[in-house]
C-alpha cells in the first residue's frame, strides 16, 4: 500500500514492465521544461485565453448550436504559452475516463500494484478510454495541437524540448486534484498515464488513439 505521497515520490517505476524514472524526477524537469521564463517556453509565442479550456468549462445556451457559447471558471485566464493551454483540454478530454476514473463507478480501476525492491514501484495499468473519447482526441491532435505546433515552428534543435515539455505538462494535468491518501488506484493510474505522456507521448497517443506523427 502507498501510504503517503512522500513514500511514492523517490521510487523508481516500472510501469507495464518498463522502467521508468521516479516521479519526483518528472517533477522536477516539469518544473525546468514549464517555467514561462525557461528557456523552452519563453522561446515560444504567448496567447490570451482561458487557461482552462477542457469541455467541463463550456457552455451552450438553450439556442444550441446556433447560439453562442459561454466560457466558465476564468480564475488562471490570461497570457499562456498555448503548450500550457493544450495540455489541459487534451488530457481532460481525451484521457477522461482515466482522469475521472474514481468518480465513474467502476469497480475495477484498472491498476494494480506492488514493491519492486526496497527503491521501486511496480504499476500494471490497463488504460482505456470511451468510444466518444477517442474521436475528441483525435479531433483536438489535429485540429488544435497540429496547427499550434506548426505555428510555434521551433528550431531543429529545440523541437524535442518543445516535445518534452508539452509531454510533462500533461502528466501535470495528469495529477491535477489527486491526492494518493485519498484514492490510491485513481492516483496511481493517472501517475502511469502521466509518467508515460512524459516519456513517450507519441507512443502513447498512437496506442490510446491510433494517432501517427
Amino acid at each position: 500500500m502507498v501510504k503517503n505521497s512522500c513514500y511514492f515520490l523517490d521510487k523508481k517505476l516500472i510501469i507495464n514492465g518498463e522502467p521508468y524514472p521516479s516521479l519526483r524526477t518528472h517533477l522536477e524537469t516539469a518544473k525546468q521544461l514549464l517555467d514561462p521564463e525557461g528557456s523552452v517556453l519563453s522561446a515560444t509565442p504567448v496567447a490570451f485565453g482561458l487557461g482552462d479550456a477542457h469541455s467541463g468549462n463550456f457552455m451552450v445556451t438553450e439556442a444550441g448550436a446556433e447560439g453562442p457559447m459561454l466560457f466558465l471558471d476564468y480564475k488562471v485566464a490570461g497570457f499562456h504559452s498555448p503548450l500550457l493551454v493544450l495540455a489541459k483540454a487534451i488530457y481532460i478530454d481525451a484521457f477522461f475516463e482515466i482522469f475521472y476514473v474514481d468518480q465513474l463507478n467502476q469497480e475495477d480501476f484498472g491498476v494494480d500494484w506492488r514493491p519492486a525492491g526496497p527503491g521501486a514501484l511496480a504499476i500494471q495499468a490497463r488504460f482505456r478510454v470511451g468510444p466518444v473519447s477517442r474521436p475528441i482526441a483525435l479531433a483536438k491532435l489535429e485540429y488544435l495541437l497540429k496547427p499550434t505546433l506548426q505555428l510555434i515552428d521551433p528550431k531543429p534543435d529545440d523541437a524535442g524540448q518543445i516535445e518534452r515539455a508539452l509531454g510533462h505538462a500533461l502528466l501535470v494535468c495528469a495529477l491535477l486534484t489527486r491526492k494518493s491518501n485519498e484514492n490510491q488506484s485513481a492516483f496511481l493510474l493517472n501517475v502511469a498515464m502521466g509518467v508515460r505522456l512524459a516519456c513517450d507521448m507519441r507512443q502513447v497517443f498512437y496506442e490510446m488513439f491510433g494517432c501517427r506523427g
